[in-house]
């Protein structure tokens, strides 16, 4: 594959356009039903990517992990919690303390599915939310 340039071909003609058309799909569907609910995104120019995933910021300072395990346990939903990544032993006063943040991967499953994760990830961030009040 490397000879004939077989692997750069499928790269370019296969892989990066998939990628493109996942990840803008799986962005619009954050944009339609996770912004509203107070959720961020780090990076500000969304038409620059890089990479396999898309990160967020929970509203309040929810707590990601145990928004991972409730997606579990109501909607059969894996999202990765921010400290997942948390390099040990880091120094968390640099800002880099991923308790409110999720990583969603968008390279592996199919464009009609992100949409869907993303639909029952707000469904149970609304549900938090609505639990929450307005106190927070």
């Amino acid at each position: 594959m490397l000879a004939t340039e077989g692997l750069q071909r499928h790269l370019l003609t296969e892989l990066q356009p998939a990628y493109f058309r996942r990840f803008h799909k799986m962005l619009q569907a954050i944009q339609q039903d996770l912004l509203p609910l107070g959720v961020t995104m780090p990076q500000t120019d969304r038409n620059i990517a890089g990479g396999y995933f898309i990160w967020l910021t929970l509203p309040n300072g929810l707590n990601a992990e145990a928004l991972a395990k409730r997606t579990l346990s109501e909607e059969s939903l894996v999202i990765a919690p921010g400290p997942l990544f948390k390099v040990q032993g880091e120094d968390s006063s640099r800002g880099m303390r991923f308790e409110s943040d999720l990583r969603l991967c968008f390279s592996y499953l199919e464009e009609d599915l992100l949409v869907e994760g993303v639909h029952r990830l707000a469904k149970v961030l609304r549900q938090v939310l609505h639990e929450e009040g307005p106190s927070k």
